[in-house]
């Protein structure tokens, strides 16, 4: 006789809603975070599943008074905690995603149409 596990993908799927719970749990983790380093992670999902520290850091702290490479660092030091958190993977000092697609969209759900527009604002500079 084999053994071997049989999944009923069709019952697992009907019984659990993966979607809301990542939301619920990603949405619990970020608003724990500092207003700027939420504001700075959900930016950051708008961009795409992987972005360029340097182009986030152009269209979340473009206001911000200091200069261009501390805010780089500052948003490094966000990404850092974010990794530590299971939230992205910081591929290299410039590059950083998300560790799932599905961590992405939570995020973008926490992002309102105001945000989104300033955004692709800046995107279009």
């Amino acid at each position: 006789t084999k053994l071997q596990w049989e999944w009923d993908l069709e019952r697992i799927s009907r019984e659990t809603n993966v979607s809301d719970n990542v939301a619920t749990l990603i949405s619990a983790k970020v608003d724990r975070y500092h207003p700027i380093a939420k504001n700075v992670l959900t930016m950051a999902a708008c961009l795409g599943f992987q972005f360029d520290i340097r182009l986030l850091s152009a269209v979340t702290l473009h206001n911000h008074r200091s200069s261009v490479e501390h805010r780089r660092m500052l948003i490094w030091d966000f990404m850092k905690i974010a990794e530590r958190e299971s939230l992205v993977v910081c591929l290299d000092q410039t590059q950083v995603r998300f560790v799932h697609d599905k961590v992405q969209q939570a995020l973008l759900s926490l992002v309102n149409d105001e945000d989104r527009a300033v955004v692709n604002m800046h995107l279009g500079r």
